[in-house]
């Protein structure tokens, strides 16, 4: 599993479609609700809705995981 941060942007997507032609499970960190329909169109197999600096949502965000890809 990847967590990619920024997944909702036009490079997270990028990295969302690329990594799931590769057969890569991804999770997505986004910041708002109305961002995970496009994460998940993009081959998120995950999302996580919540804030970076939230130290309960980034290690729920992080559980599990083998790399981050970090986008800001």
């Amino acid at each position: 599993m990847i967590l990619v941060t920024g997944a909702a942007g036009k490079t997270g997507l990028a990295v969302l479609a690329a990594l799931q032609q590769r057969s890569v499970k991804t999770r997505a960190f986004v910041r708002h609700d109305e961002q995970i329909a496009a994460v998940r169109n993009a081959g998120a197999a995950e999302v996580v809705v919540g804030n970076l600096l939230d130290a309960d949502v980034w290690r729920l965000a992080t559980t599990a995981v083998s790399a981050i890809y970090h986008i800001c």
